[in-house]
């Protein structure tokens, strides 16, 4: 059965979309995150894996108190990084696997894309457990794609769960449908791939909309 909740989604989508000050009871927030303590110290200041989070905010009507309801992790891999891969094999285990997009400084030649210009990365997605299946994940990842993925070649995430938690099977086959009918394509060992050059965001964002 469809979990069904009071949540304004017509708020969330203009809020995320045009940051416009928000007369009603939802937020949202794109902020950049600083560097992980433990991190390589990269001695070109430049030279470095951008953290930011995506975060959504509500206030349920009669309240005063607002509550998170929805969170995304996100690194952004630009060209100027000179090994993303041992960077991100240093971040943390979750992070680990997604060294292999990347050959040296260029992204996997299976990989097809014009030119490496950046990757953006889908770290971690997590809503709040009474209001999943209202298409809040999605919504999230799609607005905050179609910024951070500015100037990038392609985005990935991971079907496995993050934080050191175990996915069951059944669970991983949600996730995995999940992702695909987002538009990722599976690249291989669990990581999947969406080219933000095509028009498969702008659907899935036109779809999101329409839900």
């Amino acid at each position: 059965r469809r979990h069904r909740s009071d949540l304004d989604h017509d708020a969330v989508l203009a809020l995320l979309i045009h940051d416009e000050l928000n007369p009603r009871s939802v937020r949202a927030s794109l902020d950049r995150l600083q560097r992980a303590a433990d991190a390589i110290d990269w001695t070109e200041a430049d030279d470095e894996i951008e953290q930011w989070r995506a975060e959504l905010f509500w206030r349920p009507d009669g309240q005063e108190t607002e509550r998170r309801v929805a969170v995304a992790d996100f690194l952004v891999v630009h060209e100027d990084v000179s090994e993303p891969a041992i960077a991100l094999e240093a971040m943390s285990s979750d992070t680990a696997p997604f060294a292999d997009l990347f050959d040296g400084a260029e992204l996997h030649e299976s990989l097809d894309t014009e030119g490496f210009v950046g990757v953006v990365i889908v770290d971690r997605v997590e809503v709040d457990s009474a209001l999943r299946r209202n298409g809040l994940g999605p919504l999230l990842v799609a607005e905050a794609l179609q910024r951070l993925g500015r100037g990038c070649a392609m985005a990935a995430c991971s079907d496995s769960a993050t934080g050191g938690s175990t996915s069951s099977e059944v669970e991983r086959d949600r996730i995995r449908r999940m992702i695909r009918d987002f538009g990722f394509s599976e690249w291989r060992d669990g990581i999947w791939t969406l080219d933000l050059a095509t028009t498969g965001l702008s659907a899935t964002r036109t779809a999101i909309r329409e839900t």
